[in-house]
């Protein structure tokens, strides 16, 4: 399994990959450090330069969508909503056919682990508040408003 820490704007992440697929990806402190970044991490950092400089709209990195059914369910639905909309977890949790599963998509979204890949910045709460990001509330308003420019 590869390691692999990159800077990126947005701060640090750790990328785990088997060479084939990347397994995760992680926010992590910025003295995290890794000898060698894997030709997956640094295809990955190169495609997220280019998202924050509006060169790409979508991230054509290899993963597998693991987890119970209704994860996967949640994780296809994510997948498509579009570069620079966002979506209510309650449409969320309709569009991957559990109209009633709000809370327990808006769980899901928080164990993402493919960030940017699966883009759970896109989900926010009925009300058009952004609610809780694994990186912050202020990093999803950022992500959200960037995609909107």
């Amino acid at each position: 399994m590869n390691r692999s820490v990159v800077k990126a704007k947005l701060g640090t992440l750790l990328i785990e990959d088997d060479g084939l697929e990347v397994k995760s990806i992680q926010f992590v402190d910025d003295e995290s450090k890794s000898e060698r970044i894997s030709k997956l991490a640094e295809r990955f950092k190169i495609q997220l330069d280019e998202y924050f400089t509006h060169k790409r709209t979508s991230f054509d990195i290899p993963f597998s969508i693991e987890g119970t059914p209704f994860q996967r369910d949640v994780y296809i639905a994510m997948s498509n909503i579009p570069y620079g909309k966002t979506m209510s977890y309650q449409e969320l949790a309709r569009k991957a056919g559990y109209p009633n599963a709000q809370r327990a998509v808006g769980s899901v979204c928080k164990k993402n682990i493919f960030p940017f890949l699966l883009p759970c910045h896109r989900v926010i709460n009925q009300d058009g508040s952004f609610g809780k990001y694994g990186g912050s509330p202020e990093f999803k308003a950022m992500l959200i408003l960037h995609e909107k420019q």
